[in-house]
């Protein structure tokens, strides 16, 4: 595959199922490096050290670690990077084959030596082109921008490799290479054309991953770190909010699928002559693209089981 195609959008559709706490998730693979930084960072409950730490083999030999200037107001995450000048990668062990996220934390400053804003990059692993071209200045990046992608590493090293482009350079501050569960994605799925696709051997970009309903979910109220975000701002048409109280049932979703506080909210639509529907908008890739949609079902508005009836139309 010579570009990632496929993007993945998580939006939860909420309504709530409800018995016991599954054991929080222990990934076999783990690493969280702080790019550039020459100690470990604290974000949360976890640490990200330091890229020169051992953790993980750099292989570069134009490489710089820059720290963002005084009064650099942001994130612990987002004060260092590592800047390249030449193609270079970092190589992760995997202990465990399998599905893992990759994240990538970019957020341009000026150093003393570099304007991170004038990087131009691509950015890849052995068998999959994750950002084919990331230019923080035509994207406007005023924030942090994590990447977040969800790979099957069959092999025993990942390789990801940042490759400036015309004569420009590329640049990171932190990596996340974390292990999934082997059934966070493993029905199939079917496209529009009603062709059957496995998305779990598919290279996936997050793009959106909302919590209709309810608040914005930190990467630490989240069993596998993930983030979601509020939905009020793609709501095109809207219906009430919803909250009651989670319990897990066995066999059905756990904490893994989405937190307690994404099945425990919903937008609940009340059948009126005026609004027949929930509407929400999402922006997407000019350019011809995949995207596979997974919706987020658990009852807790219906007085009995299997009463709810949902019509859900893309497009």
């Amino acid at each position: 595959m010579d570009k990632l195609q496929l993007a993945l959008i998580l939006v939860g559709i909420i309504s709530a199922i409800c018995c016991f706490s599954a054991a929080a998730y222990t990934p076999a693979d783990n690493y969280l490096i702080s790019c550039g930084s020459s100690v470990g960072t604290t974000v949360g409950q976890r640490v990200f050290v330091a890229d020169d730490s051992g953790s993980v083999t750099l292989t570069s030999s134009h490489s710089a670690a820059v720290r963002a200037p005084p009064g650099f107001d942001n994130a612990a995450l987002y004060q260092t990077a590592r800047v390249f000048t030449a193609p270079s990668s970092y190589a992760f062990r995997i202990s465990r084959p399998g599905r893992h996220f990759v994240r990538l934390h970019f957020f341009p400053f000026a150093s003393q030596s570099y304007d991170l804003a004038a990087a131009s990059f691509k950015v890849s692993t052995q068998d999959a082109v994750l950002i084919d071209s990331y230019t923080p200045a035509k994207n406007g990046a005023s924030q942090p921008v994590p990447h977040e992608f969800l790979l099957d590493v069959a092999r025993g090293t990942l390789i990801v490799t940042f490759v400036p482009l015309a004569g420009g350079l590329a640049f990171v501050n932190a990596v996340e290479v974390v292990s999934v569960p082997d059934n966070l994605m493993a029905d199939p799925a079917r496209t529009s054309r009603g062709q059957q696709l496995i998305p779990i051997a598919l290279p996936l970009q997050m793009a959106y991953r909302v919590n209709v309903g309810g608040p914005a979910v930190a990467a630490d109220n989240d069993t596998l770190w993930r983030e979601w975000t509020k939905d009020q701002s793609y709501l095109a048409a809207s219906a009430g909010i919803v909250t009651r109280v989670l319990k897990y049932l066995a066999g059905e979703a756990t904490p893994d699928d989405a937190p307690s506080i994404v099945y425990a909210t919903a937008r609940e639509l009340v059948m009126l002559h005026t609004v027949d529907q929930m509407t929400w908008q999402f922006d997407v890739d000019k350019q011809p693209s995949s995207y596979l949609i997974r919706f987020h079902w658990c009852d807790v508005v219906s007085r009995a089981p299997h009463l709810l009836s949902i019509d859900v139309y893309v497009g």
